[in-house]
């Protein structure tokens, strides 16, 4: 993930002090700072051969809500606005960089029964349990399916799987039931319309 050239690299260097100064000035705790400033790494990673970002403040700031709304949190009331109006900037631009985050990074969006946001990044402990519980019980589904020459119900498995995460795992709160089940069916479905496929 972090590659050997880039930490030697001035504008790398400039952006992340630039960013660990506006995280200061906010009066972000420690330990979120260094979670955000992770983020930002990997961003700049990710860009550095495409162009440099400039916008820091508002990039850092939508790291920040990001970092701040994780499922475990919940319940949590940090709003955009606030946000917004803690690192100065237009609400507009941080939600822009929020979607861009999103996408430049894999960042998944989850949200409660109220339909607020939350997020976890693609190489979070959240996700690298709830994929790897879908092939678990997948695989063990397909192994039966064939056994017993039966077709697989997508809707067993997936409840199944948000069972096991919300009820016996409690890897995140029953809150975010809903939007799991559509991250699972997300997961499991094109590998179940591979095997139909392949019948």
């Amino acid at each position: 993930m972090f590659k050997a050239f880039i930490v030697n690299d001035r504008q790398v260097k400039n952006v992340l002090s630039d960013a660990n100064n506006i995280y200061e000035e906010a009066n972000i705790i420690p330990s979120i700072k260094e979670e955000c400033l992770k983020v930002l790494f990997k961003y700049v990673e990710k860009k550095v051969f495409k162009h440099f970002p400039t916008e820091i403040r508002e990039i850092s700031a939508a790291i920040n809500y990001i970092i701040e709304r994780n499922p475990h949190s919940y319940p949590n009331e940090m709003s955009r606005e606030f946000i917004a109006r803690r690192f100065d900037i237009k609400v507009s631009s941080l939600d822009w960089h929020i979607k861009n985050l999103i996408e430049e990074l894999n960042i998944t969006k989850i949200q409660d029964k109220a339909g607020n946001p939350y997020f976890f990044e693609d190489l979070s402990l959240i996700n690298s349990i709830i994929i790897s519980q879908c092939n678990e019980i997948l695989g063990t589904h397909i192994i039966f399916s064939i056994l017993d020459d039966k077709i697989l119900d997508i809707d067993i498995i997936k409840e199944e799987i948000c069972d096991l995460i919300l009820n016996r795992l409690k890897l995140i709160p029953k809150t975010f039931q809903f939007s799991l089940q559509y991250i699972i069916v997300s997961l499991i479905q094109p590998i179940i319309d591979k095997i139909m496929e392949g019948k």
